[in-house]
């Protein structure tokens, strides 16, 4: 890999290597539509886990089975569309021909496959506490750090394509905000302004909350 990204990359490989890049980059964006809806119904519902896997049904924090219904399962079901329709465009852009790309794409697909396992868990749990009212509390972070580390070895390969394709961090950028901008049209959202994306996008680097596609009081 270090010979690869050193070389770097030529025409036509670096045309495609960008297409790749952009492609990545939306399904990152998809990863935050996800997010920030689940995360939200969870805060809705009074579900605060701070690293505990259970919304409790007595005491503080108390999580009702209306909260639930009403607000967590809608959630886990749109995230789990969500998955399916990420995977579906990920197959769409198919697996590059080029050895020296796959690894970018390869990563990717186990990154879906984590978060289709994960999605899959959570609402499975959500349901199995609804039906079962001697349950404690559902799972709220069930393969959590296995689908972080699915992202973290797919970002770091991305990057090394990034690298690879001689793309500079403004050229990075605009393509980043393309990538956004396309999940908010698929979700009826007006685009963000090259800027706009840049104040999201930092603030959330500077470990702030980074709202990309939901309002802060949705």
């Amino acid at each position: 890999m270090r010979l690869f990204r050193r070389r770097g990359l030529g025409e036509p490989e670096k045309s495609q290597a960008i297409a790749l890049v952009q492609h990545v980059q939306t399904i990152y964006a998809y990863q935050q539509l996800t997010m920030e809806l689940y995360n939200d119904a969870l805060l809705r519902a009074g579900i605060r886990s701070h690293g505990r896997e259970l919304a409790h049904r007595t005491g503080i924090g108390q999580t009702t089975n209306a909260d639930v219904e009403r607000l967590v399962l809608p959630a886990s079901q749109a995230k789990m569309g969500l998955v399916k329709r990420m995977t579906e465009i990920h197959g769409a852009f198919g697996r590059p021909t080029s050895p020296s790309l796959q690894p970018a794409y390869d990563d990717c697909s186990r990154f879906l496959e984590s978060m289709r396992k994960r999605a899959e868990a959570q609402y499975a749990s959500i349901n199995e506490w609804l039906g079962n009212p001697a349950a404690a509390g559902f799972e709220t972070l069930r393969l959590d750090n296995e689908e972080r580390l699915a992202l973290d070895k797919s970002i770091q390969t991305l990057n090394a394509l990034i690298e690879a394709s001689r793309l500079d961090p403004e050229a990075w950028s605009v393509l980043n905000c393309a990538a956004f901008n396309s999940v908010r049209s698929s979700q009826g959202l007006t685009p963000l302004t090259q800027q706009e994306f840049q104040e999201r996008y930092f603030t959330g680097m500077a470990g702030g909350t980074a709202r990309f596609f939901t309002q802060e009081n949705s």
